[in-house]
């Protein structure tokens, strides 16, 4: 039995805590991190992170904002549109236009409408930020500010048809 005893090395107390830390640092749960380096949502739940990671929720990468518009507005400006990429680009334009002649012109463009029925839609980054400029310089709501653009919008367009 002496001979077994001698066989196993007895680690002091300090020497027990640098083992531990020499091991590699693993994270049992893979929290916060996707195996395949693809954005998957984060959640503080062990449970559901596990799930996660054999399910594979991922985030839909849609970084468009949706802003409320007046209906009737928007119908009126879209009736000639029939595909949805000319939908989006013909607001880019509206919103393009009506920002470089607000700089021009200033806030005497801008109309406070008593709007009935407002539906949401989706902008795109870009426009959203010409909106928050315009928000930040004038404290109008996103609504007020898009039915100027359209109505500045019909204005302009009518001018050119005559």
């Amino acid at each position: 039995m002496d001979k077994k005893k001698d066989k196993v090395k007895r680690l002091e107390p300090n020497e027990r805590v640098k083992k531990l830390d020499d091991r590699p640092k693993v994270n049992p749960f893979s929290i916060g991190a996707s195996a395949n380096k693809e954005k998957t949502a984060t959640t503080s739940n062990i449970g559901q992170t596990m799930l996660e990671s054999k399910v594979q929720v991922k985030e839909t990468g849609d970084k468009r904002k949706a802003v409320r518009m007046p209906t009737e507005l928007y119908d009126d400006l879209m009736s000639s549109r029939n595909d949805w990429g000319a939908k989006g680009s013909l607001l880019t334009g509206v919103l393009d236009g009506f920002y470089t002649a607000f700089q021009r012109e200033g806030e005497k463009l801008l109309t406070t409408n008593s709007h009935g029925e407002t539906r949401p839609v989706k902008v795109s980054t870009a426009d959203f930020k010409l909106l928050k400029l315009i928000k930040f310089e004038t404290d109008m709501s996103y609504t007020d500010i898009i039915a100027s653009a359209i109505l500045y919008h019909n204005k302009v367009t009518k001018k050119s048809k005559k």
